[in-house]
């Protein structure tokens, strides 16, 4: 399937769940999704992670913080 937005492998997935197979009609669908999604979906996506890495990180330095005393 490869690397896309969660919502288009979800929306891949269920297809396929329901109708056995990829075909013509859901490459089409995606497309479309893809075209009316305009990247918002990767962006989210994307800030999601830069969060968690940031909390991350910050909890970390947190508790070296304390640590250190």
């Amino acid at each position: 399937m490869g690397p896309r937005p969660k919502v288009a492998t979800d929306l891949i997935l269920n297809y396929k769940k329901e109708h056995g197979i990829i075909d013509e009609a859901i490459k089409t669908e995606l497309q479309l999704w893809y075209l009316h999604d305009k990247g918002n979906a990767t962006q989210e996506e994307i800030m999601e992670m830069m969060l968690a890495v940031d909390q991350e990180l910050s909890e970390k330095k947190y508790f070296a913080k304390v640590k250190l005393g």
